[in-house]
Parts: C-alpha cells; structure tokens; sequence
C-alpha cells in the first residue's frame, strides 16, 4: 500500500484554491505544477510536497522554499496544505523572519 498523499491532476481545485494546469516537473520531494489562483486571478507556480519524513529532508525543503522566496521576492505567504482555515499559514516581510514563520507553520499544519 502506498503511504504517500495522490498529487493533484489537471483540472483540480487544489487547497480550495489553486486550479491545477499542468504538470511541470516531479521528483523525490515532490512536483511543480502550473496552476491558477483562483482568488488573485493570476498564474502561478504551485510545489506540492510529499511527506518530508526525516530530518534531513526538512532541512532541504527550508533551504529550497528560502530560496525560492529570496528569488521571488518578500513578502511571501508559507502555507502548509494540512492546516485548513488559515491554520498553517505564515506572512513573511522579510529574509530574518522565514526560518521562524516557517516552523510555526509546520507545527500548527500538524497539530
């Protein structure tokens, strides 16, 4: 039996609201996908995670989803998909602020 969470198809409504598009690349951790948010009406680039099992891989997923907000620019929103009614969910202003926001949105997405 496979333990891992199904990724989302093209076509599906994803966290309430991001509409899946494609499919734009997968690996280990995870897959990007092209998606539309439904609630700014703008494209964006969607990373749908697996589970993150250990601590190595949760050391890894901190430095890419710092990266990639260091890439797109704060402010950035972290938003773990477990968490549901905005629990879960982080506004980051700034660099300094990231490694903080993004453990409490882990702990609260688990809880």
């Amino acid at each position: 039996m496979n333990d891992e969470p199904a990724l989302p198809r093209t076509g599906d409504l994803f966290a309430s609201r991001y509409r899946i598009a494609e499919l734009l690349g997968k690996g280990g951790f995870g897959a990007v996908f092209e998606a539309r948010d439904t609630s700014l009406e703008r494209d964006v680039a969607l990373k749908v995670l697996l589970r993150v099992t250990d601590d190595q891989a949760l050391a890894r997923l901190l430095r890419e989803a710092r990266a990639t907000a260091a890439r797109i620019g704060y402010p950035v929103i972290l938003k773990a998909t477990a968490g549901g009614g905005g629990k879960g969910m982080r506004l980051v202003w700034k660099e300094e602020e990231f490694e903080e926001a993004f453990d409490k949105a882990s702990q609260e997405a688990g809880a």
